[in-house]
């Protein structure tokens, strides 16, 4: 086995830090400032029933799996939160922020130092194992240099990035699904390259002496582990299923198809010597399936058992188990649209929008007015374009000899399929969300940090060692702006504008900057309404999440519920508006207007999101209170 130089270990020590400081940064530096959306309240409010003892009980029609509000209990208990009232923005979103820095570090599973010689391979993708040589072509791993490209692709990724500081299920879900993916693949790679699917090969990874070892079954059992929490997580998982096979069949059938291509000069393939080769096709089959049964079954056990011990709640509503599957058909009604419809190339933009980099180019070259005057800028901050461009540079590498390592070319197919099989599932159902983006990104970062390594040794093989040294410089230098402009545009959506639609294309029916306002003034006026007050604040509005979360304060004071919703004035049973606050929209204002009395002002205008309009009234004697105060 290849050794590294002190200077190398160096070096890739330095920048693997440099990247997860990246990730750390980027997700975690002021979590708590951007207003809560809509979605992130109810789910808030879950975990507050959760933490108020009331239980759990899965619910298929509008809300996704359980994992990620018992996950949340547990941090918010930690964190000495243990109540919604107590609960703050950033110890909520933790989980995600964590899953964010988390799926940087995928990457590395593939990664695998070389063997000193490349004979044996071929491996499992192409008919057979080598009886304890090099490997398997799809298994034997992914070089040091790609793994760190696609980590630092991941790490700064402006869509991932934006998304891992929501309190929503998506990313924590595609974190497990990818990792449970590759652990599937180091699996088989194990089987591959220490047995010969006929059940005499040696070694200690895969099958020994006919038998499926420990490490391998340690492996798929973590593998389910990760799978079931997954399932019970988000209900979106069989397309991410139908994505994954997609690949795996492109990555078998190439190889077979062109075997020198996908092989290692010098490999067995090569050669066309195997120990699998002297098998006929029907004992290889057999064999094959023999060696993967007793994983499927511990793979799938294990996955089963752990998504329904979630959707049970741990064994106290067997419900949930049938609503877990019930779950399917809800959602297949959902997919129609029911008000998310979204034309077909909604996702591209998300991910190949080049306006932001075209506005870059012409300002550097003294053109920013122009580029204004023709729809370039402002810049809306996507630069998901450039692992697009890295995807792009691995196909087109694809048929390039003597520049790929054994096995690269089987990850850089199975990445690029599943990419685009997930980009055409999603882009073909009605229902269009754009945080279902973030299950596509590790299938661009892995292709384009294959594609990225794999012309930088294409320029390395240049025959004149000046003209080698320059590309390669101008290649690194165009690496590192890429990456510093995707961390510009990562600082630009999720700290900047992360709340506002206009400037930012992932702030998604979010809340205004100003809902904070309302939880400011009910500080004050609580600290001069009378203790005996029967109700604090009264909400008459059909939509009115996350104001929840912002009167969480004072929603039950000396045992008493303190703030009351209604979806109109007739569904409140009080006779009077006394309370210090109320609340209303564009439905309920004419009717809750006529019984006020003359003693609230306003009303203020409170733009809950872009087309949802809140009228907020306060009571004038808490109001003169709190000027005479100042």
């Amino acid at each position: 086995m290849r050794s590294f130089s002190a200077k190398q270990f160096f070096t890739a020590a330095v920048l693997l830090a440099a990247i997860l400081a990246s990730a750390v940064w980027l997700r975690f530096e002021r979590l708590g400032e951007k207003p809560l959306h809509s979605d992130e309240a109810v789910q808030a409010y879950k975990v507050g029933e959760l933490l108020a003892g009331k239980g759990y009980r899965y619910d298929p029609g509008d809300h996704h799996g359980p994992v990620m509000y018992y996950a949340s209990e547990l941090v918010c208990e930690g964190a000495g939160q243990g109540s919604f009232a107590e609960m703050t923005a950033d110890v909520l979103r933790a989980p995600q922020a964590f899953a964010g820095v988390v799926l940087v570090f995928l990457p590395l599973l593939l990664w695998r130092r070389r063997k000193a010689t490349a004979a044996g391979g071929a491996g499992m993708l192409t008919g057979g194992g080598s009886g304890g040589g090099g490997g398997s072509a799809a298994f034997a791993g992914v070089g040091l240099v790609p793994v760190l490209a696609a980590a630092a692709f991941a790490a700064t990724s402006p869509v991932a990035v934006y998304y891992s500081r929501y309190f929503i299920q998506e990313t924590i879900f595609v974190a497990c699904f990818w990792f449970a993916v590759v652990l599937i693949w180091r699996a088989a790679g194990n089987v591959a390259e220490n047995g010969d699917w006929g059940g005499g090969g040696v070694g200690d990874g895969g099958v020994v002496g006919g038998r499926v070892s420990r490490r391998t079954l340690v492996l798929v059992a973590s593998a389910g582990v990760l799978f079931g929490l997954a399932v019970a997580l988000k209900e979106t998982w069989p397309l991410m299923i139908a994505a994954a096979g997609a690949g795996t069949v492109a990555a078998v059938l190439l190889p077979r198809l062109f075997p020198k291509k996908f092989a290692e000069e010098g490999s067995s393939v090569a050669t066309g010597q195997t120990a699998t080769a002297a098998l006929s096709a029907t004992a290889r089959v057999r064999a094959i399936l023999r060696a993967a049964v007793l994983p499927t079954l511990v793979f799938g056990a294990v996955a089963v058992g752990v998504a329904e011990l979630f959707f049970s709640s741990f064994g106290t509503n067997w419900q949930g188990v049938v609503n877990s599957v019930m779950a399917f058909f809800s959602y297949a009604g959902r997919a129609a649209g029911q008000g998310h419809e979204k034309p077909f190339g909604y996702y591209l933009p998300l991910l190949f929008d080049a306006k932001p980099l075209a506005f870059d180019v012409l300002s550097l070259f003294g053109a920013r007015t122009y580029a204004l005057r023709n729809g370039f800028g402002p810049p809306s901050g996507l630069r998901e374009l450039f692992p697009a461009l890295g995807c792009i540079l691995a196909l087109g590498m694809l048929p390039v000899k003597n520049v790929w390592r054994s096995g690269e070319r089987q990850v850089a197919v199975f990445a690029l399929t599943v990419g685009a099989a997930l980009l055409l599932l999603y882009s073909l159902i009605a229902y269009k969300t754009p945080w279902l983006v973030v299950g596509i990104l590790p299938a661009m970062w892995l292709a384009a940090g294959l594609g990225v390594a794999t012309f930088g040794r294409w320029l390395a093989q240049g025959s004149r060692s000046v003209a080698r040294v320059a590309g390669l410089t101008v290649a690194g230098v165009a690496l590192a702006a890429v990456f510093l402009a995707q961390w510009k545009s990562a600082e630009f959506l999720s700290k900047r504008f992360p709340a506002d639609a206009e400037r930012n294309p992932l702030a998604y029916v979010h809340t205004t900057d100003g809902i904070g306002d309302i939880a400011k003034r009910a500080a004050q006026m609580a600290e001069f309404a009378p203790a005996g007050e029967a109700v604090f604040a009264r909400v008459y509005a059909a939509e009115y999440w996350p104001l929840p979360w912002y009167l969480r304060e004072w929603e039950f004071l000396d045992g008493r519920k303190r703030v009351g919703f209604w979806v109109n004035a007739e569904s409140d049973p009080s006779p009077a508006l006394d309370a210090p606050i109320v609340i209303t929209d564009a439905s309920t204002e004419e009717a809750v207007s006529k019984r006020l009395r003359e003693t609230y002002t306003g009303p203020d205008f409170l733009s809950l999101r872009i087309g949802t309009m809140l009228y907020v009234r306060y009571r004038k004697d808490l109001m003169d209170k709190i000027a005479a105060k100042k």
